[in-house]
């Protein structure tokens, strides 16, 4: 037998609590007294409170509760499955929100960033871009993604190449030294060369290319550059790369509409909308085609093995198939663009991994 104050850190309910939900009628009230006159709590009133407990941490209120104790109709299973399903999406927002601090303690990136510069945050929902930049920066940096930071780890395509990239470090850090911002033109066009030095290692792939002045800058040489400039010129200097790849190589193409459509991305994009506008279906091969190229340019980002880029591609069907992108984007309508493309994309994922489940069956 327990007292109130016994039963409460038992529990861990309040006393008050406890009373209320006496008084509400969901918990036993105790039968006992002990020789002080205390109300004596037993098993069957110590076990209601547990149950109490647990519908209580899955947020259920009062009268939900009470309904699963006195209505022989209610359906608690089915109450009890949706929470499940509420709690298994809160926990995917929490994961994607662990990822994306640990982005920004490394990298001083936040999603806001990334759209916020190009004054996109009243087009883009967050429910749409938080979990797809946390299921990326949680595959990006995972164990399996080894191989591709070691392959950046390159010297420059000549000696040249070198002492041109320590000059404009050097440029950089003068405009740091005269006060101009990092987001200047003047010292963007100097990253613009950073850059183009590292298309001269690895051509290939823009991602990489990323990836290479960031090695550089954040690993490789950050000692040197701290020892020859500082550390708050360090960070001018990595403010100043930031800056070129979350925004000022967007406006670039942003004024120059030509290109940016030819953007293989978006290329596939927009065929992907003028198939969905002329009445072909999400599994139609027209369609399914188009996927195969968005799955090809992220297989092309070298980061990723099989199973994780088919991770990636549902979650970028998530992200664009999410009822805050439907909102925005398709007006609201039931079976819009955005809707169709993420229904391709998960019938094309779904194909690919039967396929690689039958491949993986018949190795054994």
């Amino acid at each position: 037998m327990k007292t109130s104050s016994e039963v409460a850190t038992l529990v861990g309910i309040k006393r008050q609590r406890i009373q209320e939900y006496e008084k509400a009628g969901i918990a036993l009230k105790p039968k006992i007294k002990n020789n002080r006159g205390y109300w004596m709590y037993g098993e069957a009133e110590i076990e209601r409170l547990w149950q109490i407990k647990f519908y209580q941490e899955l947020k259920l209120e009062v009268p939900e509760i009470k309904a699963i104790f006195s209505n022989p109709n209610y359906n608690k299973h089915d109450e009890i499955e949706n929470l499940i399903a509420g709690l298994e999406q809160k926990k995917k927002e929490l994961e994607s929100m662990i990822e994306i601090a640990r982005a920004y303690n490394e990298m001083d990136i936040l999603p806001s960033d990334l759209c916020g510069k190009n004054n996109k945050l009243e087009d883009i929902p967050y429910e749409a871009v938080v979990p797809l930049l946390g299921k990326f920066l949680s595959l990006f940096f995972s164990e399996s993604s080894a191989e591709f930071w070691k392959s950046l780890i390159v010297d420059f395509a000549s000696e040249a190449d070198g002492e041109q990239w320590a000059r404009t470090i050097e440029n950089i850090a003068g405009f740091y030294t005269r006060g101009v911002p990092y987001n200047d033109d003047s010292v963007q066009q100097q990253v613009e060369t950073l850059r183009q030095l590292d298309k001269n290692v690895v051509p290939d792939s823009w991602f990489k290319q990323l990836g290479h002045c960031r090695i550089l800058i954040g690993e490789i040489y950050e000692d040197d550059i701290k020892e020859a400039f500082g550390e708050k010129c360090y960070n001018f200097i990595k403010e100043a790369v930031d800056y070129y790849d979350a925004s000022y190589k967007i406006k670039s193409l942003e004024s120059t509409p030509d290109i940016f459509l030819e953007i293989p991305a978006v290329k596939v994009f927009l065929n992907i909308e003028s198939l969905a506008q002329n009445r072909y279906t999400t599994g139609s091969d027209e369609v399914q085609s188009e996927i195969r190229k968005l799955h090809e340019l992220v297989s092309n980002i070298g980061a990723f093995s099989e199973v994780a880029q088919l991770e990636l591609l549902n979650s970028i069907a998530s992200s664009i198939g999410c009822e805050s992108s439907i909102k925005i984007f398709d007006g609201n309508r039931k079976h819009g663009v955005w809707w169709f493309t993420s229904k391709a994309i998960q019938i094309y994922c779904k194909h690919q991994q039967e396929t690689m489940t039958k491949e993986g069956e018949s190795n054994e």
